[in-house]
């Protein structure tokens, strides 16, 4: 028979119910965020941005997922391979948005850190997609094999599956291994070596090793789940929404140093003002802090430092004038 009868842990019913449940609060919440900091500030273009649309993604095909559990839980009678089917799907989905997230996130820190690797890396976001996706086509044809009764199909598309999901796993765990490493690396610079840097790209480094242990987990409880236990499975998936939270705190976080930014910046500005009121009454001398700042933000753009900093090494130098497009997009 092709369709076996399997008996589910009691407890994947409730544990599914309460994660879809959590894992849907979350997106509502990132649209809420979204709505507050783009529409309302007209700036409906950067709403939909590619970290937007990502992490949407991930938290959608999480909610697909427990969906799909609740369903064959709820209609144990329902075809399995159709239902294991939609979850390969949107597995596939979530790990090809993370992958890309991962790499939109991470690739300051990697040109930093690791220069050489930037090109590899760039070769590898064009092909890890289509790996990750192509566990996903042997699991379609086996759940149609499976409703047309065709046995030998079936049978042929089990190793299928097999291989094609080990072999995304591979370049999955792989890539999230060299994220974690140049993460690690590089929080591990600025505490130990006191590197000077963009208070983002630590951000980053932080809520981004967080993240990317619990993706290597999740990976870690999907071959659990698939070897033993579905439970095991919804686990996986329980941490895929746990690393939706996170990069949600992230994006927050990265969203209040802008805004921290930007209320210093003002406080400038008023005291400049100040300033110049009583500079016109004592003959129109520069403020001094302003000079400084002005001369300091025309370095940054320049990518060298004022000449009071000259002795400042090459690598620090990079470091200050690191703050790049792929982050403030992420704050989008």
């Amino acid at each position: 028979m092709l369709n076996e009868p399997v008996v589910y842990n009691k407890l994947i019913l409730p544990l599914s119910i309460a994660l879809y449940a959590l894992n849907a609060l979350g997106i509502i919440s990132l649209f809420c965020f979204m709505a507050q900091r783009e529409v309302i500030k007209a700036q409906q273009a950067k709403f939909w941005t590619s970290f937007n649309i990502q992490l949407l993604a991930m938290g959608l095909s999480s909610a697909m997922i427990y969906a799909a559990v609740i369903w064959l839980m709820i209609y144990p009678s329902s075809n399995q391979r159709n239902v294991e089917a939609v979850m390969s799907f949107f597995g596939a989905s979530w790990q090809i948005a993370f992958v890309l997230y991962s790499w939109g996130r991470g690739k300051s820190v990697i040109s930093l850190n690791s220069p050489s690797l930037v090109q590899g890396m760039e070769l590898a976001m064009k092909t890890a997609p289509f790996i990750i996706a192509l566990q996903v086509i042997p699991r379609i044809i086996a759940a149609i094999a499976n409703s047309l009764e065709n046995t030998e199909l079936f049978q042929i598309m089990v190793p299928i599956q097999i291989g094609t999901a080990i072999l995304g796993g591979i370049v999955a765990v792989a890539l999230d291994f060299v994220y974690l490493i140049t993460f690690v690396r590089f929080i591990w610079r600025v505490s130990a070596l006191g590197d000077v840097v963009d208070d983002h790209l630590l951000k980053v480094s932080q809520f981004g090793t967080c993240s990317t242990v619990c993706a290597i987990c999740a990976l870690a409880f999907l071959v659990m789940g698939v070897l033993r236990d579905l439970l095991y499975t919804v686990a996986a998936c329980g941490l895929t929404t746990a690393i939706f939270f996170v990069l949600f705190g992230m994006k927050y976080r990265l969203h209040r140093l802008e805004l921290t930014k930007e209320t210093n910046a003002q406080s400038q500005i008023d005291e400049a003002r100040k300033e110049g009121i009583i500079n016109i009454e004592t003959g129109g001398k520069r403020p001094d802090f302003l000079q400084s700042a002005k001369n300091l933000s025309s370095s940054r753009q320049s990518g060298s430092l004022p000449s009071h900093m000259g002795s400042t090494s090459h690598h620090t130098q990079n470091n200050i004038n690191i703050y790049t497009k792929e982050i403030e997009d992420m704050m989008a």
